[in-house]
């Protein structure tokens, strides 16, 4: 039970999945250009997963299924949250412009 109240059951049990996940495969945070490695029911590292906001995370736990990352087959759902993720990333994370080549010098 948490605080509020006890965790709803379908949550619950999904945070429960993950937080037994181990490191059984290579698998990078989904951050672009994060190259930390994460167990593969994770989404991301846990300094990349605070970054994004409250109503993506609460997206991806509603469709994350336990298991797809096992099997491979996450739902529609999740990709479509997974594709709004990075869109978020790049409207509000852009990567730093390299300097130009005569910058350096």
């Amino acid at each position: 039970m948490s605080a509020g109240g006890p965790i709803d059951d379908g949550i619950g049990r999904k945070v429960a999945h993950v937080l037994r996940g181990r490191q059984t495969r290579d698998h990078a945070c989904h951050w672009p250009g994060c190259k930390r490695q994460v167990p593969p029911a994770l989404w991301g590292c846990a300094k990349h997963w605070r970054l994004l906001p409250p109503e993506l995370r609460r997206r991806v736990w509603a469709t994350y299924r336990p298991g797809q990352e096992s099997d491979g087959r996450p739902s529609r759902d999740y990709l479509e949250v997974a594709r709004a993720i990075q869109e978020w990333i790049a409207a509000n994370h852009p990567p730093a412009a390299a300097p130009a080549q005569g910058a350096l010098f």
